[in-house]
């Protein structure tokens, strides 16, 4: 696991910016270990027509745009935490120019919101997801939730799991900060019925207990493996009758009112990963209330990947 201390919201001047400040803002207050904050703006083409008539003062462009967004920090009580707070401007193709600044400032973990009346939004999150070096924090278009009860992680007890259970405690922590209450920190495993099961001579049900008893022990091991029984950890395995683990964790994380989730992902080590999607992208795909976070290992080596996306 790493400290969380460089941070980057990704704002597009939309109404959505003020639920990223006021997340921002609250983490400010709270949260000590930050060290280095930065807002980030991705103009596409600063001779767009539009962008030119929304910001036609005598000002350059860029200019005009911190004005803006510092009057959006003022509007939403953050006047006093303005010189912790870095604006950047900069042209370019709205996620790689994020991922880009990204790796520039050696941010922990980047920021970015999903408006889901909006079509073709998670675009930009999906490309920041699979490619970014660091943790990725996708918020919805709606305040923070008031309630706090459950924060759902989907775990698959490799070594990656670790940091993510870990991570989520300490957000967990910080959400006691927020508003006096700890939420429960809830573990979600999800397995498949492999299509050959019929050949064991086991019926579906019969097939599916025995992965489920066997994912059990897996945790049982995890657990004990990586010296985490002073977290009190609990499972709940469920089953994929789809094909679609995204589909079931969203499902899960909506039925049981959970406050936010939670998974890992090995970003770019692996490229099987890279060409044909992970389950942490297919998430984007549906429609979440609250929070979702990708954990990633800023241990891992990305030389090969660099090589190839500078080709």
């Amino acid at each position: 696991m790493y400290d969380i201390k460089k941070v980057m919201v990704a704002l597009d001047l939309s109404y959505h910016d003020q639920f990223l400040i006021k997340y921002l803002l609250k983490n400010l207050e709270h949260n000590d270990n930050l060290e280095e904050v930065y807002l980030i703006h991705v103009v596409k083409d600063y001779n767009d027509p539009v962008l030119k008539e929304r910001f036609s003062g005598d000002q350059p462009i860029d200019e005009q745009i911190k004005t803006y967004i510092k009057s959006e920090i003022s509007s939403c009580g953050g006047e006093d935490f303005m010189p912790r707070i870095n604006i950047e401007i900069h042209e370019g193709q709205v996620a790689n120019t994020i991922i880009k600044w990204v790796d520039l400032k050696k941010v922990d973990l980047v920021v970015l919101g999903k408006k889901y009346d909006v079509q073709h939004t998670e675009e930009v999150p999906k490309h920041v997801v699979r490619l970014a070096k660091c943790s990725v924090l996708v918020l919805p278009d709606k305040e923070l939730p008031n309630e706090v009860e459950k924060f759902v992680v989907g775990v698959d007890f490799s070594d990656l799991s670790v940091q993510v259970v870990q991570q989520a405690h300490l957000i967990a922590n910080t959400v006691m900060s927020f508003f006096g209450k700890k939420p429960s920190v809830q573990l979600i495993n999800v397995f498949e019925v492999p299509i050959g099961y019929h050949s064991t001579g086991k019926s579906f049900e019969e097939f599916s207990d025995i992965i489920k008893k066997n994912h059990q022990k897996e945790f049982d091991q995890f657990v004990k493996k990586h010296h985490l029984e002073g977290y009190n950890l609990r499972c709940d395995f469920l089953l994929d009758e789809e094909g679609d683990t995204a589909k079931r964790i969203a499902r899960y994380v909506a039925d049981t009112h959970a406050i936010g989730f939670l998974i890992g992902s090995k970003g770019r080590t692996n490229l099987a990963s890279m060409l044909l999607g992970s389950v942490a992208e297919d998430l984007l795909k549906y429609k979440h209330e609250v929070p979702f976070g990708v954990i990633k290992d800023k241990s891992s080596n990305f030389d090969f990947f660099d090589a190839i996306m500078n080709v």
